[in-house]
């Protein structure tokens, strides 16, 4: 029924989709034209790269920041006050030498597994994390490629794909995500890698499709 999309400005935007999908509608419009959205909440300080159902009331935002975690009805048109989130989520910072630590990952690409227990995060540190969608607490984390992650995309409760900056497509295991099969670069052989921009996979778990750029 609701249409949402999120902008670099840490802004949601939403649409009521059914009169848009009636000719009657366009009939009466003047050539051009562009519907305005209904509502538009400022959730982030800074840009949303992702959003995510998580059911049919709760709603994941991943920005450049944190997780947001949000009530569905609170950010439909009409309400009287502005959204504000049930949690927070942050991600691990990693360690370094002589306890530094680097800034938070932001949040590239969430997804949630079929039974809608668990969710996961692609971020800026290479890494994706599990989440437990009650406790909504950080069960695992998934490491393996080289640079930082574009998207995942879930398959039923045990498989998990991600694509990356590094090129490579990685499908996961999540019953045992510490080990990770790499797909063949869809580049040519002794060219440098393109970047992993979008993953899926089929209900399945037979194909994997994966788009990027040089």
């Amino acid at each position: 029924k609701h249409l949402l999309a999120a902008d670099s400005a840490g802004r949601a935007c939403i649409w009521d989709v059914n009169p848009l999908l009636e000719a009657s509608y366009w009939e009466a419009s003047q050539a051009g034209h562009k519907p305005a959205p209904l509502a538009v909440h400022q959730l982030h300080d800074c840009a949303i790269f992702s959003v995510c159902l998580l059911s049919d009331t709760v709603l994941l935002t991943g920005g450049d920041d944190c997780i947001k975690v949000w009530t569905v009805e609170s950010l439909l048109p009409g309400q009287l006050r502005a959204p504000q989130p049930m949690h927070t989520l942050v991600h691990p910072q990693i360690e370094v030498g002589r306890g530094g630590r680097l800034p938070v990952a932001e949040t590239n690409g969430l997804a949630v597994n079929a039974s809608r227990s668990t969710f996961y995060s692609a971020c800026g540190d290479g890494r994706a994390y599990a989440w437990d969608s009650t406790t909504l607490k950080l069960k695992d984390k998934l490491e393996g490629h080289t640079n930082y992650l574009h998207c995942v995309s879930c398959q039923g409760n045990d498989a998990v794909v991600t694509g990356s900056e590094d090129g490579t497509v990685r499908v996961w295991d999540a019953r045992d995500p510490r080990e990770s099969e790499e797909l063949a670069s869809p580049v040519a052989s002794g060219a440098p890698p393109s970047w992993i921009g979008a993953v899926d996979i089929d209900p399945g778990g037979q194909w994997v499709a994966a788009g990027g750029g040089g």
